[in-house]
């Protein structure tokens, strides 16, 4: 809080004292004036109002606004209408043909700093690899999809008793259609009515894990990862987007013949592809987080470490920290590791606070704090915790927030009721960012920065909100100090051409 807002806040509450001294506590004259300066106090407190926007950005915020007051004033009148409140697998269409997110869309938007490797791409992109020559596909008897590239049938393996080529299959197969509409589904959380299919979140994370499980085979086929993180990198781009921090485990790659990557020679895959991607991009940039399943025992956690802390030394730059993924309610607590956390000078970025409980799986918040965690991944739970909010907000410890997965994964069904509302209410530090977008059909940042903007904010709310998630996506990324000074330049630039080519659009 600035010292000014500080001393207006002051004002206010010497004026509401004088008031009620005076007597004058019911006059209408007292009352408006005491009125506006409240809403001028509170507005104020709101993330990016202390941005100055120029001339030409007023201009554009005009149209923003517009069209903002236009959705919300439909949601008014039927409020099942109002996208934010509608499951995101439903909602997409009819967000695509929304005035704000054409214009999110073109918008700059900083950087991904919480994004999974196996669920980065768009869905039509991992579907159509499906059609890559001698890719093996098995059905299991419950019904998942597993695939595997190979020079020859695949042997049996634990729930794959028979591999079949896929291009055969597709040759031979008289419900083509059907096969290929299975094939497609099997990538996404998609169906046609999610409340009903997914009833709980466990429900939902059983399914969520059953896709990382069949793209595993895909993605990890070397060929196939190098294309498809060079189309990660196009799709940021295209998306407006200059940095990346994705979070990995490091899993075995191979090559069709059997032979397979160790995790070295896999971070040099990783590098290549960026470097290649860099010689026609210069200004996009790569991080990387550590991040192995928090379903582990204490050996194994160590194991982890050790790994991490090999491959930082050989790769300063490019790992930049250490995280625990899975979902949280069913999974290892961070106080289970904690005696061997604390030995460790690494940066951590934590998941916690993904749940509902309280007392419970939240207290995770408390050990990312405690841990020293540089950010806190999804932290949905953190209004429960004020003290834990304070301590955060004082140390700059940003929340990565992804809306659009907090609905999906069942945490929050209506988005205006998500907690990271009062987080922009009182300019908190915040990043947006996409989680898992492959899993919902999803590409890059622009359908989350809608879901917060439309979600999180009041109807006055303006561009300055949108403009400083994206400063913040800089300020609390893992580059260096270097790298963040030259991609706020990039940022600027971009930020202004964005402006100008919108009022050229709509003049």
């Amino acid at each position: 809080m600035t010292s000014q807002l500080i001393l207006t806040l002051v004002q206010i509450l010497y004026f509401y004292n004088s008031i009620v001294e005076t007597k004058y506590f019911g006059s209408n004259e007292y009352y408006w004036t005491a009125r506006n300066k409240l809403q001028a106090v509170e507005q104020n407190m709101h993330l990016g109002y202390q941005l100055q926007l120029n001339d030409k950005e007023i201009i554009v915020n005009t149209l923003l606004m517009d069209a903002k007051h236009a959705e919300f004033n439909v949601g008014l009148i039927k409020p099942v209408d109002f996208l934010p409140s509608m499951n995101f697998l439903k909602a997409k269409p009819l967000i695509e043909n929304s005035t704000v997110f054409q214009i999110i869309k073109k918008m700059p938007k900083g950087a991904i700093l919480h994004v999974h490797e196996k669920a980065m791409v768009s869905t039509d992109f991992l579907y159509n690899l499906t059609y890559i020559d001698d890719l093996f596909i098995c059905i299991t008897e419950t019904d998942e999809i597993s695939f595997k590239f190979a020079a020859e049938k695949p042997n049996k393996s634990k729930g794959c008793d028979n591999w079949e080529l896929l291009s055969d299959l597709r040759r031979n197969e008289n419900n083509i259609e059907e096969l290929n509409a299975k094939i497609k589904s099997s990538f996404t959380l998609i169906v046609e009515d999610p409340d009903a299919v997914y009833f709980d979140i466990n429900q939902v994370w059983k399914r969520f894990n059953s896709i990382f499980n069949t793209v595993h085979g895909l993605l990890t086929y070397r060929p196939v990862l190098e294309e498809y993180l060079y189309q990660v990198f196009e799709e940021c781009v295209n998306d407006h987007i200059l940095h990346l921090e994705f979070r990995g485990s490091l899993p075995e790659v191979y090559e069709k013949d059997g032979s397979v990557f160790n995790e070295e020679q896999l971070i040099e895959i990783y590098l290549n592809i960026i470097k290649s991607f860099q010689s026609t991009h210069p200004h996009f940039s790569v991080k990387f987080i550590f991040a192995p399943s928090r379903n582990i025992n204490q050996k194994v956690f160590n194991e982890k470490i050790a790994l991490f802390k090999k491959l930082k030394a050989l790769n300063p730059d490019f790992m930049v920290g250490f995280d625990l993924v899975g979902q949280e309610d069913s999974g290892n607590a961070l106080i289970d590791f904690a005696d061997r956390i604390l030995k460790e000078n690494i940066d951590f970025y934590f998941h916690a606070g993904e749940t509902n409980w309280k007392g419970m799986t939240d207290e995770n918040l408390f050990d990312a704090l405690l841990l020293g965690a540089k950010r806190i991944g999804h932290g949905y739970a953190i209004t429960k915790h004020p003290a834990v909010m304070k301590l955060l907000q004082e140390n700059k410890i940003a929340i990565e927030i992804s809306p659009i997965s907090n609905q999906v994964l069942n945490l929050v069904k209506d988005l205006r009721n998500h907690p990271a509302a009062e987080l922009f209410s009182i300019d908190y530090p915040v990043v947006i960012t996409s989680d898992d977008p492959s899993f919902w059909g999803a590409i890059g940042l622009s359908y989350d920065f809608y879901e917060a903007f439309m979600a999180f904010t009041s109807y006055n709310d303006d561009i300055r909100v949108l403009k400083q998630l994206a400063i913040n996506s800089i300020l609390y990324s893992g580059m260096s100090h270097e790298e963040k000074s030259l991609a706020m330049e990039v940022f600027n630039d971009q930020w202004d051409s964005f402006i100008n080519e919108t009022i050229n659009s709509y003049s």
